[in-house]
């Protein structure tokens, strides 16, 4: 966001709607603020088909973080397609419908009901399974639920 632009300017962008008040210039504003500013902007668009956000939680108060939850999954679950790149896993635990981990030199792609019967994740459960991979990358994973994937590595 241009550091010169009001927050309150910039935040209509979206939708045309203020979203907030605050007449500073976003440069001035915290970290906390000019993320969850940025955020309220580019998801208060309609419709959103595609969403890509990397480490979006980062800096956000609970309340912030909250409300971020909720909105990617109401977005998720009218239809947009969300891809989200973080180290928080207890925030991507039953957001997401695959889980993509990057451990070791293997990359490991996992669908939810993969982890969990049901298809909805806990953060135990993503915990777990990610901790099972980051131990042994290249081994077959006991996942939660009794489910077992293997990996292999393609060494001959």
């Amino acid at each position: 966001m241009p550091g010169f632009v009001r927050a309150a300017a910039w935040g209509s962008l979206g939708t045309g709607e203020v979203l907030m008040l605050d007449r500073r210039r976003v440069r001035t504003l915290s970290r906390s603020t000019r993320q969850l500013l940025g955020l309220r902007t580019a998801l208060g668009r309609h419709p959103l088909s595609l969403i890509v956000l990397d480490e979006p939680w980062e800096g956000l108060d609970p309340d912030a973080t909250r409300w971020l939850s909720s909105t990617l999954e109401s977005k998720r679950d009218r239809g947009a397609a969300v891809v989200l790149s973080s180290h928080r896993l207890h925030d991507l635990a039953g957001v997401c419908d695959k889980y993509l981990f990057l451990t070791g030199h293997l990359p490991t792609l996992l669908r939810a009901h993969e982890i969990a019967r049901s298809g909805v994740v806990s953060t135990d459960q993503l915990v777990s399974v990610f901790d099972r991979l980051r131990e042994r990358p290249t081994t077959a994973i006991a996942l939660t639920d009794g489910l077992v994937r293997s990996r292999h590595t393609g060494d001959a």
